[in-house]
């Protein structure tokens, strides 16, 4: 799959900005040890003690099940489908990553933590307990559960009305430095409500292709 090279700088986040000092990051704590056989790219964007951004494509796919598109539009998901540019930025702010997902007129902004071992994924007012698993190829998360945040409080909901998420990214077997990335958001009955996949390409990869 091509990759989109961005015109425009894919790094508005990074200008003038001083890392700090080194710590353990997220994904490193979920993942103890198997955390060092993850492959490089995963760990440029992951492993980031700063800020890190990637840009590529995405192939956007719609359910079709009836009432799918009410709640895509109640959960703000994408209303429409095909080949999209896409942009991420991920800013670490203490123990917390905040994520920001640009996939053509799409914004998904998202915080992560770990929590007893798991990856909470807060969107909106809505928390996502994941479950993170690795090799030496690949990093995959998937969740069956939700947490609604109300009044100050975190409340489970039904697993029957959870949107349930799965997402896979490995090394690209197409593009030298990139990786390729799959998300599928179901349905409680798992139905695909919304699902996307392409290429990313982090940065400092973008940048020589430029040069």
């Amino acid at each position: 799959m091509a990759v989109q090279v961005l015109t425009r700088h894919p790094l508005p986040y990074l200008h003038g900005h001083q890392p700090s000092h080194r710590t353990v990051n997220l994904y490193q704590r979920l993942l103890g040890d198997a955390w060092h056989s993850l492959p490089d790219v995963l760990k440029r964007v992951h492993g980031t003690d700063a800020q890190a951004a990637a840009s590529g494509e995405m192939d956007v796919t719609l359910g079709r099940f009836f009432g799918a598109g009410l709640v895509r539009w109640v959960l703000r998901m994408p209303r429409t489908e095909g080949r999209e540019p896409v942009e991420l930025y991920v800013r670490r702010e203490g123990e917390r990553e905040r994520w920001e997902r640009r996939i053509g007129a799409w914004r998904f902004p998202t915080e992560q933590r770990a929590e007893d071992g798991l990856l909470i994924e807060r969107y909106g007012s809505l928390d996502f307990p994941m479950t993170v698993t690795s090799d030496t190829e690949s990093l995959t998360h998937w969740s069956d559960r939700m947490l609604l945040r109300f009044l100050g409080r975190r409340w489970p909901v039904p697993r029957w009305l959870s949107v349930h998420t799965w997402g896979a990214e490995r090394r690209s077997v197409s593009v030298p430095g990139a990786m390729d990335v799959s998300v599928r958001i179901e349905a409680p009955w798992g139905s695909l409500l919304v699902g996307y996949e392409g290429t990313l390409l982090p940065a400092d990869r973008v940048a020589r292709a430029r040069d």
